[in-house]
């Protein structure tokens, strides 16, 4: 996923550097000074392939704190997903979101 090898890091860091990897491939895509950019992915089963999943990824962003929501497309638009991913692998999950601004981020998902 990058130059630096996730696997090799220790468990705890390895969703903290999956998640830097997501939002900076994110942040290199929207203007120097927005207030909150989101990720939403979506799983569902795939009905043209039994026991096969499609991820669907949305990513919008505020640009001031009064602002609403509008969609962005990142560059490289699969990239965040594919962290999210990588992060819940093994794991029994439906939706993840990932929040974040200059200074913080959140991650959730069930």
């Amino acid at each position: 996923m990058s130059e630096d090898n996730a696997g090799d890091l220790p468990q705890k860091y390895y969703q903290e550097k999956l998640l830097q990897w997501a939002t900076e491939s994110m942040k290199a895509d929207l203007p120097g000074a927005f207030f909150q950019a989101r990720l939403l992915c979506t799983k569902f089963p795939d009905l043209a392939e039994p026991g096969q999943v499609i991820v669907c990824a949305f990513h919008d962003v505020k640009l001031t704190a009064d602002a609403d929501y509008e969609d962005f497309t990142p560059a490289d638009d699969s990239y965040p997903a594919k962290c999210i991913e990588a992060i819940l692998e093994g794991m029994d999950w439906v939706e993840a979101s990932v929040i974040f601004d200059q200074e913080s981020l959140s991650f959730e998902w069930c």
